[in-house]
């Protein structure tokens, strides 16, 4: 944007982040510079396979912030479970990832907050008042 180009981010593409660069094409379509393999610009015909079907249908809108933030939490929250698993005593971790779920209960539609609710319980009953 300092630069003057037009972009968004795309977040539906799990382990990928895409920014959509509009009108950044050879022909004035949108290009897409994946983040994390050295932000190569690419056009939609460049992408292959079954991945790169997915790709083209999610690349269709950039996401918004919102999405963007969710997805941001999500993998910190996978993380932080992760290091939960590994050593179910660090409280200092748990309570870290209670506020990551916090944070994504308003993010999440209807059913899918369910699972956040559930683990956000979980969590309190195992380090009461710590």
């Amino acid at each position: 944007r300092r630069v003057g180009l037009s972009c968004g981010v795309v977040a539906a593409i799990p382990s990928q982040v895409l920014v959509r660069v509009h009108g950044a094409g050879p022909c004035g379509e949108d290009g897409f510079v994946d983040a994390l393999t050295g932000g190569v610009l690419m056009n939609v015909a460049d992408m292959h396979g079954p991945v790169g079907q997915l790709i083209r249908h999610a690349c269709m809108q950039t996401s918004t912030p919102a999405v963007v933030f969710g997805r941001m939490l999500a993998n910190a929250a996978r993380v932080f479970e992760a290091t939960l698993r590994r050593d179910p005593q660090q409280s200092e971790t748990a309570w870290r990832l209670f506020g990551i779920y916090e944070q994504l209960l308003p993010l999440s539609p209807g059913s899918s907050a369910v699972p956040i609710k559930l683990k956000r319980v979980n969590l309190a009953l195992r380090f009461p008042g710590d």
